[in-house]
């Protein structure tokens, strides 16, 4: 029996068979490019006219970028019609050879761009491994007024919870989702939120009676479904102390002088 290595390097011999994971969250999605479904660790793999380029090598780090590329009906197609999905979507693809019973994990990595061909029919969607997100130089902390926590994370403290509501959506109008609940709450509370359904997210930008603006409208909001939406900060310390009661836990330096005396002087 020939090895997986020696198939996989054959130029007439090999007949692989692609496995595709992808996971959102607690969402799971198993494609294979196999004409028939694949069973692999447990899990059912089925039929999709699916592909992906040739890896390609880094130096650096042995592992680079790969292209996938999917129907653009597909269900991870579609999240990125509307632009990017606010929760990343991970992929793994594990390669088979027809003839052995091995297999090698050819790819794992974040999805981190979706293009759509013109006229439709295909999807590419570009991944990169873990090891990309290193790259980007982000300042993890700032000396500012407005506080450096992410609302609801460790070391914020809010229950998120405790300032969530569900409500059921009665219309939606262009970038507005309506709803009676939204009513119930004071004036702008939502502001800065987000808004979910399963696993689909949206900030929320304006809230004003039993409405609310979303940032990009999702096609998985429907009128009928019930949502969740959470109440967003703008880090001052004035809404960390009257909104959120959470004073203690403000990382800003809200008694920063305006007056700037590497500027300005001291005079």
């Amino acid at each position: 029996m020939n090895s997986f290595l020696g198939l996989e390097l054959s130029r007439f011999s090999s007949r692989p068979i692609e496995l595709y994971h992808f996971n959102q969250g607690t969402f799971h999605w198993y494609y294979t490019s196999a004409g028939t479904s694949q069973g692999y660790a447990g899990k059912a793999y089925i039929p999709e006219i699916i592909s992906s380029t040739a890896l390609e090598q880094k130096t650096d780090d042995g592992e680079g970028a790969v292209d996938i590329t999917v129907p653009d009906s597909n269900p991870i197609a579609a999240k990125f019609a509307a632009g990017m999905p606010a929760a990343p979507i991970w992929v793994e693809v594990i390669r088979l050879q027809r003839g052995t019973n091995e297999t090698g994990r050819y790819f794992r990595g974040q999805i981190t761009l979706a293009t759509f061909k013109a006229g439709g029919g295909e999807a590419t969607l570009q991944c990169h491994p873990p090891l990309t997100a290193l790259g980007f130089k982000v300042p993890r902390n700032l000396y500012q007024t407005f506080c450096n926590r992410v609302l609801y994370r460790k070391g914020c403290g809010v229950n998120l919870t405790d300032y969530s509501r569900q409500v059921t959506i009665t219309d939606i109008q262009d970038d507005r989702l309506i709803s009676p609940g939204f009513a119930t709450l004071p004036e702008g509370w939502l502001n800065l939120g987000h808004i979910w359904y399963q696993d689909t997210y949206r900030m929320i930008t304006a809230h004003a009676g039993d409405w609310v603006r979303v940032l990009a409208m999702a096609p998985e909001f429907k009128i009928g479904a019930t949502v969740t939406a959470c109440a967003g900060c703008d880090h001052r310390k004035d809404t960390c102390k009257n909104k959120f009661n959470n004073l203690i836990n403000f990382f800003g330096w809200y008694t920063m002088p305006k007056k700037n005396p590497f500027e300005d002087g001291i005079g």
